[in-house]
């Protein structure tokens, strides 16, 4: 039971880690592109 939770603890850390890598990425592109013009 514990490394099921370890399991899940570990993919909600995953997910929530890549979608605000995503988030960071599409900001730091918005500014560059907005830099550019």
């Amino acid at each position: 039971m514990t490394s099921v939770l370890i399991k899940t603890y570990q993919g909600v850390i995953c997910l929530s880690a890549s979608s605000g890598t995503k988030f960071y990425l599409n900001y730091d592109f918005d500014s560059v592109t907005d830099f550019r013009k």
